[in-house]
């Protein structure tokens, strides 16, 4: 009897292991796609404010800038 609940046991963990591993794959993923879209964008952007000639105050229109122009090249 034991070993039954021993083997009933270990399958319900390696289940949840199996479950959790495709989630960690996942959200590596997905974080790794957002860490691309924030270095392509900041970078943009700061190209952006030197072609612009560094002005101040100027920061939030320029990321939005860089947002959309990363939006169209994606999306053509």
């Amino acid at each position: 009897m034991a070993d039954k609940i021993k083997k009933k046991t270990f399958g319900i963990n390696e289940s949840a292991s199996a479950v959790t591993s495709k989630g960690v794959k996942r959200a590596e993923k997905s974080s790794t796609a957002a860490a691309n879209f924030e270095d392509w964008v900041k970078n943009r952007a700061y190209h952006i404010w030197q072609e612009t000639g560094r002005p101040e105050g100027k920061d939030m229109e320029i990321w939005l800038q860089a947002e959309k122009e990363f939006n169209t090249k994606r999306n053509k």
